[in-house]
């Protein structure tokens, strides 16, 4: 049996979530480095750019690096990975396949990372740009009670990065067409108006929490960054919680879950509709259908490439 490390980040309630459901009795799923506040970025720089020369950068890695050689697949996570990290990893084990994994839109130079493993990202449309492997986006199937406190509202939780502007536009149009909304906005600046009933976070809202707020609502809202294409986590979280999605990505149609009655889309859709979309039920899309956007299904990806 292939034994698999995954390194990722774990800094927050949401990768940890993805961390502990990604664990299985052959795949070892770890953070990248040690967990400490007195380790700055600033040190992650300069030793990284000193292990060309001196093998320094690995005092910082975590306890994983003491048994790397037992791993025939590594696949690391894009936040907070480094082409020096991966040129340890093969440094150490020749024999594994290394596998960086794309799981955000990158806007750097990832020449120097393919020295060392190859490339998957979960963008279609970037692959085919960057000539990178389709890996896709992925969620768990898992098997929960459905909230008997269902609401007639989309949901939203996210950060501001700058879209505060149509963030407020789409809530106001909501609003307007009486659509119940459930917003909240972590952002540094307050931009929106007080007498709008969008919740501004002071911290990052805990992963159980949105889990909760998803159960209870019948929509999510979906934004997209910036050059990015692929199916998000919302996309996934309302294909497997059963919800509906409101979304500006276009490229949806294109995928085997895309249904008009489940999914609207921005700037596609008619808004004279979406409060008929809104008032109809949720078609169920089949488990044969699901099962393409699994964690399983995902996994085997990697290991076949």
């Amino acid at each position: 049996m292939k034994k698999i490390l995954i390194l990722k980040n774990e800094e927050n309630d949401f990768e940890k979530f993805y961390s502990k459901n990604m664990r299985r009795k052959n795949v070892d799923v770890m953070p990248i480095f040690k967990e400490s506040k007195y380790i700055k970025e600033i040190y992650h720089s300069i030793l990284r750019r000193l292990d060309y020369f001196f093998p320094v950068y690995s005092i910082l890695f975590g306890s994983w690096k003491r048994h790397i050689c037992e791993y025939s697949h590594v696949i690391v996570f894009d936040y907070r990975a480094t082409p020096q990290l991966l040129r340890r990893i093969h440094k150490k084990n020749s024999k594994a396949t290394i596998i960086l994994y794309n799981w955000n839109t990158q806007d750097y130079d990832m020449a120097d990372f393919q020295k060392w493993g190859g490339i998957f990202c979960f963008d279609k449309v970037l692959c085919t740009k960057y000539g990178w492997q389709y890996g896709g986006q992925f969620y768990f199937d898992l098997q929960q009670e459905k909230s008997k406190n269902v609401k007639k509202q989309v949901f939203f939780v996210g950060l501001d990065k700058g879209r505060s502007k149509k963030i407020l536009d789409i809530y106001n149009m909501l609003v307007e067409k009486n659509i119940l909304c459930d917003f909240h906005i972590f952002s540094m600046q307050d931009s929106y108006p007080k007498n709008c009933q969008i919740n501004r976070l002071k911290q990052f809202m805990e992963y159980g929490d949105v889990i909760s707020h998803i159960n209870n609502s019948s929509c999510i809202l979906e934004i997209m960054k910036e050059g990015q294409t692929g199916p998000t986590i919302r996309t996934l979280e309302a294909l497997f919680y059963g919800k509906k999605l409101i979304t500006d990505n276009q490229e949806l149609v294109k995928y085997d879950f895309y249904n008009k009655n489940n999914i609207f889309i921005l700037g596609m859709d008619s808004l004279e509709r979406l409060e008929e979309f809104m008032n109809t039920e949720v078609i169920n899309v089949p488990d044969k259908i699901k099962q393409n956007y699994t964690y399983e299904n995902w996994l085997s990806k990697m290991l076949d490439s």
